[in-house]
């Protein structure tokens, strides 16, 4: 039974990819050099090319996943610590 004076908290299947991918290139199996190299991962061979799509755009949007001047990737560390 749910307690209406707990607010339910949801998270779509979306958010869930994005996060996904986040944790992924911040660990060693998702080292990349560039946007373009993240559809390649093996991790994601199971993935449909729209999804990852999806989830590099929201990653981006959140300011979790950028590339420099130089196409290099930079990905923010869990907890958008900031320097």
């Amino acid at each position: 039974m749910t307690n209406p004076s707990v607010p339910t908290t949801r998270l779509s299947l979306r958010a869930m990819r994005a996060d996904a991918l986040h944790r992924l290139l911040l660990s060693r199996r998702g080292q990349v050099s560039s946007l373009d190299e993240i559809p390649r991962l093996s991790d994601l061979f199971s993935w449909p090319s729209r999804q990852i799509d999806i989830a590099i755009a929201d990653l981006v949007a959140d300011g979790r996943l950028a590339d420099d001047a130089y196409g290099r990737l930079h990905v923010e560390p869990m907890g958008g610590a900031a320097a």
